[in-house]
């Protein structure tokens, strides 16, 4: 609930803002410095706003390539999920959003275990369980995650979007690239 009223009140505020930027350019004119102060006010806090939120998304980065093309796109939609999720949880007043993002974000990073098991167990990949217990473990921290969430609502969001990028990413980079090699000698791309 802070995220939202904190939201609504930088909202209000630049409203406020630009108000006060025309009045006082209809009031003082504008060769006054008051409209001109009120104005950088409003485009320096909305870009403020933006830059806050972009480090809050996270973007597909070449290095985070396995060199397998659907593992590569399922990874990039997994990450467009997670954003869409944040999105939601900054952008909608009901947690209708926000949960029906979620829930879709938690169904696909299910469909894409299995997808990415059933691909290392069709060639053989030597380390399948160990990778199949890193995913069971990711599944148990996100039902976790959850189950928070929806006790907790918005106060939880923050911890479940970090703990998402976080692992997405370092499981891409760590975990995902040791079947890479593996399955591009045996002709996978």
């Amino acid at each position: 609930m802070k995220k939202r009223a904190l939201m609504t009140l930088k909202v209000i505020l630049i409203g406020l803002l630009v108000v006060a930027t025309i009045v006082a350019t209809v009031q003082l004119g504008i060769n006054s410095p008051v409209p001109w102060l009120l104005g950088f006010l409003v485009v320096t806090l909305s870009a403020y706003n933006k830059l806050c939120d972009k480090h809050k998304f996270i973007r597909w980065k070449q290095e985070y390539s396995v060199g397998i093309k659907s593992i590569d796109n399922e990874h990039q939609k997994l990450l467009g999920l997670i954003n869409r999720f944040l999105t939601a949880s900054r952008d909608h007043p009901s947690t209708f959003y926000e949960q029906e993002a979620l829930e879709e974000l938690v169904d696909y990073t299910r469909y894409h275990f299995k997808h990415e098991e059933a691909l290392m167990e069709k060639h053989g990949y030597p380390d399948l369980e160990a990778h199949k217990k890193e995913h069971q473990a990711m599944v148990a921290r996100v039902n976790e995650l959850v189950e928070d969430y929806n006790i907790r609502g918005q106060e939880a969001l923050e911890d479940t979007a970090a703990y998402l990028k976080h692992w997405l990413v370092n499981h891409i980079q760590v975990v995902d690239q040791q079947y890479s090699d593996y399955m591009h000698k045996r002709g996978v791309h």
